[in-house]
C-alpha cells in the first residue's frame, strides 16, 4: 500500500542495486496499490491508464532510472561494493572491469521525506566523476571525496569511467570475486 514516493523508492532500488529489476504492469502509476497479488496488480490495466502514465510522477522517476540503467552497464552486470546503509539512505558501489569496459558507479538513494547530504571518501578514486541524471560533473582530487545532497525520494549515480586504481577498492573487489 505504497504511496507514489515509495514506489519511487522501490524502483530507484530495483533499478541500481545488483539483480535484474522486476515489476508488474501498473507499477508505474501505483494500479490497484494496496491489493494482494491475485486481487489487484493483475487486473485489466486498460488503455486509459496506459495513455495516462507517461504524466504520472512514478512513471517519470521509473523512466529515468530505467534510462539510467540501460546506459550504465555498471549498473547491470557490475558488482556491489555496499558502503553505508542507514535509516533512509543508503550508498553503494557497481563496478564492472570487464574487456573494453571500466566502470565504477557510485549509487546513492534517499528514501527520506528531506533532502540527504551525501559526503562520500570510502574507496574514492580520483578523476572526472559524471551524475547520470543530471549531466552534473565533479573531480576528486586528492582529498579523494565526493560531497552532493540528494533530493527526497531521489537517486544519484555517479560514474567514473576508469580502471580501479584504489588498492583498497580493489583488494575489496578481488575478495568479493575470489567468494562467487
Amino acid at each position: 500500500n505504497a504511496t507514489d514516493n515509495g514506489f519511487i523508492n522501490a524502483h530507484n532500488w530495483l533499478f541500481t542495486a545488483r539483480g535484474i529489476p522486476v515489476i508488474y504492469q501498473g507499477s508505474e502509476i501505483g494500479f490497484m496499490r494496496g491489493t494482494s497479488e491475485h486481487q489487484g496488480n493483475r487486473n485489466y490495466f486498460g488503455q486509459d491508464n496506459i495513455d495516462a502514465a507517461p504524466a504520472h510522477p512514478i512513471y517519470q522517476k521509473l523512466r529515468n532510472i530505467a534510462n539510467v540503467r540501460k546506459t550504465t552497464p555498471a549498473l547491470q552486470r557490475g558488482l556491489q561494493v555496499n558502503l553505508a546503509f542507514e535509516g533512509h539512505s543508503a550508498a553503494f558501489y557497481r563496478i564492472l572491469q570487464h574487456e573494453d569496459i571500466n566502470q565504477i558507479a557510485l549509487v546513492l538513494l534517499n528514501k527520506g521525506s528531506e533532502p540527504k547530504a551525501f559526503t562520500i571518501d570510502q574507496f574514492m578514486q580520483q578523476g572526472e566523476w559524471v551524475e547520470q541524471l543530471s549531466g552534473d560533473t565533479q573531480t576528486v582530487d586528492s582529498q579523494a571525496q565526493l560531497s552532493t545532497t540528494v533530493e527526497a525520494n531521489g537517486v544519484e549515480v555517479w560514474v567514473l569511467n576508469d580502471q580501479i586504481k584504489h588498492p583498497a577498492l580493489l583488494n575489496t573487489v578481488v575478495s568479493q570475486m575470489a567468494r562467487q
